[in-house]
């Protein structure tokens, strides 16, 4: 079994993935990208066809988008080698774990990202981040924590 992961190591979408693989007991190799790297012809026709990150191929299935690679992980490998139940096979129990993953997507997903590109990447850039922005997402969030 070879699972190699492509993407960025400081991409929150990246992290689910890794988190994934670890609760799931698996071993992988993680492929570091450049911008220009998932924008590039190859990568846009073998890995993921919007130039983003993750994408995943596991012993020659590619697959990408984050949610859907770890869903395809957890159906194939979910107890083979650990014990973690990351969704359950009750109808009901696991209806309420995509109840969840959906809320996370809608609510958090986006101003999480949104937060992040400013704290990190662009200081990773060497450029201060936008104070307004960090303050309007996190108000944002809070509120959403809220319901």
């Amino acid at each position: 079994m070879a699972i190699t992961v492509f993407g960025r190591s400081v991409s929150a979408f990246n992290l689910i993935l890794f988190y994934v693989l670890k609760e799931l007991g698996l071993s992988y190799e993680f492929v570091q990208t450049t911008p220009e790297e998932v924008n590039s012809p190859d990568y846009l026709a073998t890995k993921h066809p919007f130039g983003r990150t993750p994408s995943l191929n596991d012993d020659g299935f590619q697959i990408y988008e984050t949610r859907a690679i770890a869903r395809y992980l957890i159906n194939k490998y979910q107890g083979t080698k650990s014990s973690t139940v990351l969704i359950p096979s009750d109808v009901q129990k696991a209806a309420l774990v995509e109840q969840f993953i959906s809320v996370e997507t809608s609510y958090y997903t986006q101003p999480l990202n949104k937060m992040l590109t400013q704290l990190i990447l662009v200081k990773k850039q060497g450029n201060e981040p936008d104070l307004k922005i960090v303050n309007e997402t996190r108000e944002e969030i809070e509120k959403n924590l809220d319901v």
